[in-house]
């Protein structure tokens, strides 16, 4: 099995954020520290994907102070 590095940096603040999945399908940045042992655990494994849990994972949307440079449409 191969494992990749679950989180990453944000491109404008640095701080260190994960991708999970919506309902729809797309990709959405959430705090790292939102993130469950499991998810950490399952974010690690190649081809794995979590699903975004409103009220559990925080967005990075709604966190980061450049967040509207790289929303969808924007």
């Amino acid at each position: 099995m191969r494992v990749q590095h679950p989180t990453t940096k944000c491109r404008s603040c640095e701080a260190e954020i994960a991708f999970v999945k919506t309902a729809r399908g797309k990709a959405m940045p959430v705090d790292a520290e939102s993130l469950t042992e499991e998810d950490v655990e399952i974010l690690g494994r190649v081809g794995e994907e979590v699903e975004y849990r409103h009220g559990e994972h925080v967005s990075h949307f709604s966190t980061c102070p450049q967040a509207d440079k790289y929303r969808s449409g924007a």
